[in-house]
């Protein structure tokens, strides 16, 4: 697949955005694009690529090694031999609620069977195995996922909560420091009036986004997802009433 600007070289760039039907909720389909080669990318989206550097900069989501990517190919290939013998599909074809919540149950069980795995096998200790992965185990696919299981947050909600953390993160006394809900409520509010401006609150609330809480509600299933790390203390509660949406988010 050439790139979408230069139509030149391949594409490796790729962009999905989960779209909820605000008449009937148990309703959401997804869109494709713009499919980009990194060259493209990083020219004329530099905010999202300095992103995506500092997000491969924290290694894998599962078993922390230095790969380059956010999932490294051994525990793509047994997360994705996981997800294939129990069902867990990241499609964008529209489900039924049920569907929804029990694509979230599976996903919750694949998160458990990785932590056992991980410390079982030591994945970060061994080389990468030869051959290909499974494309469709991404960071992407996996908020595409959570978007459709819980229709209340679309990705995009995804995808700024988890810039939000690592800037929160990146502020710390080193690298994949531990913050607090508070921080990440903090720094979520400095990343969404820097990306929005004044068009903040109305794309927050689009996203389903309202409250601190709502945040917090995010992060906690990207936790169970696999895509960030807790702390035994770390708390839904942490992120209750930091601050006023309306007040914080100005529209005037």
């Amino acid at each position: 697949m050439l790139c979408e600007r230069c139509q030149q070289r391949d594409a490796t760039v790729f962009f999905t955005t989960c779209h909820c039907n605000v008449d009937n909720p148990d309703e959401t389909t997804t869109t494709s694009g713009p499919n980009l080669c990194r060259e493209c990318f990083e020219r004329d989206m530099p905010d999202k690529s300095m992103q995506w550097h500092l997000e491969l900069e924290k290694g894998c989501s599962f078993c922390g090694r230095k790969c380059g990517e956010s999932i490294c190919r051994r525990c793509r290939l047994e997360a994705g031999r996981f997800s294939r013998e129990s069902g867990l599909h990241f499609s964008g074809e529209k489900r039924t609620r049920e569907d929804r919540h029990e694509r979230m149950r599976l996903m919750n069980a694949l998160t458990e069977h990785m932590k056992q795995w991980v410390a079982e096998t030591r994945p970060d200790l061994q080389d990468e195995p030869e051959g290909s992965d499974n494309p469709d185990f991404s960071p992407d696919a996996v908020y595409e996922s959570l978007a459709e299981a819980d229709s209340q947050f679309q990705i995009g909600a995804y995808q700024l909560v988890r810039r939000a953390v690592r800037e929160a993160s990146a502020t710390g006394p080193g690298p994949n420091a531990h913050v607090s809900g508070r921080e990440v409520a903090l720094a979520f509010r400095a990343l969404a009036i820097r990306e929005f401006g004044r068009d903040a609150f109305s794309t927050l609330s689009g996203w389903g986004l309202y409250t601190t809480d709502d945040i917090g509600a995010v992060v906690f299933q990207m936790i169970a997802a696999g895509l960030l790390g807790a702390q035994p203390e770390d708390r839904l509660e942490d992120f209750h009433a930091i601050y006023n949406f309306a007040e914080a988010f100005p529209r005037d």
